[in-house]
């Protein structure tokens, strides 16, 4: 599965994020997409870990179906303005949901961090996290993810694989 945010601090981004997931579409291999904006509106003080909301999922049947939920998301998103994400909300749905993968692709914003990263554990597949304005340095909590995981992080500039075997 391909797990997105779209949140609002995605922005900058949003556009290059649309036409790699377009492509996405197209391997069969991908099973679902699970888009996630971080609490569909919700107020910062009722967001709990896990239980945020704003997570939307979707079959792999046509390139319009994938869009059109990743747009849906969007416009029911606060916009943005905070600085921690549902990002381990939104896999563990897409790993409920989709039994049968054996990996899961992240795309995360580098510069926010994770509302439920102590639930890493909760994850049983491999996480291959692709990030986002990354130019400056890596967020040790995507590293963690990978890690744990035994998955990977791929920035711009550099594909690091094999962070299971660091210390």
């Amino acid at each position: 599965i391909v797990v997105t945010d779209v949140t609002g601090s995605m922005s900058p981004y949003i556009a290059q994020v649309f036409m790699w997931l377009r492509g996405q579409t197209e391997n069969t291999s991908a099973q679902g997409f699970v888009f996630f904006n971080d609490g569909d509106n919700k107020s910062s003080n009722r967001k709990k870990p896990l239980e945020t909301d704003g997570v939307y999922a979707v079959n792999n049947n046509s390139t319009e179906e994938v869009m059109s939920m990743a747009a849906k998301c969007m416009k029911k998103g606060s916009g943005g303005g905070e600085n921690l994400e549902n990002d381990i909300e939104a896999i563990i749905l897409g790993q409920e949901q989709y039994k049968k993968i054996d990996e899961i692709i992240l795309v995360a914003d580098n510069r926010e961090s994770m509302r439920d990263y102590k639930f890493i554990e909760k994850i049983k597949k491999p996480v291959h996290v692709i990030l986002c304005g990354s130019d400056r340095r890596v967020n040790i909590q995507y590293l963690d993810l990978a890690r744990q995981t035994k998955g990977s992080v791929h920035t711009k500039e550099k594909d690091i694989l094999k962070l299971e075997d660091l210390e």
